[in-house]
């Protein structure tokens, strides 16, 4: 059985919201971390070994975490691997999906091997109109031509 902390009210209100579905938003996010901000470290098995982590966070108009998600690279490259990140830095490719009224992403990307952290805040500022459901507004966004 699970109780309320001591002290917490829980109003019925929030209760019935957080039974309502919530409409979602997909993001992409493509990372570039460049290679001064990396630190392999050699290992005994002859490659090079380095953890990052990127990190992304989504809050509402009040501040409140709403959505999250990390993903974690565990390197062990060869040297020819090594050279090639450190000549061109590295990329990563995230999705993440946060609800519609989300006002901002965070995104962060960290190298534990020397304990460097970056962060960078996006204001989500472009809302499709509220008559407009989502897979209307999604179909009428032209298509995504390749590079």
């Amino acid at each position: 059985m699970i109780k309320d902390a001591p002290g917490r009210k829980t109003s019925k209100k929030k209760r019935k919201d957080m039974d309502l579905p919530v409409e979602m938003q997909r993001y992409s996010i493509d990372y570039a971390v460049i290679p001064t901000d990396l630190r392999f470290a050699p290992t005994p098995e002859g490659t090079y070994h380095d953890v990052l982590n990127f990190m992304i966070t989504a809050f509402d108009d009040d501040g409140n975490l709403v959505a999250s998600q990390v993903s974690q690279m565990i390197a062990d490259l060869k040297l020819e691997t090594v050279r090639d990140v450190l000549a061109g830095g590295l990329r990563l490719h995230q999705e993440i999906d946060v609800p519609v009224k989300s006002i901002a992403m965070r995104l962060g990307v960290e190298d534990t091997a020397n304990s460097h952290l970056g962060t960078l805040e996006i204001p989500l500022l472009v809302k499709p109109p509220p008559d407009v459901p989502m897979a209307a507004a999604r179909k009428s966004l032209p298509p995504v031509e390749p590079d």
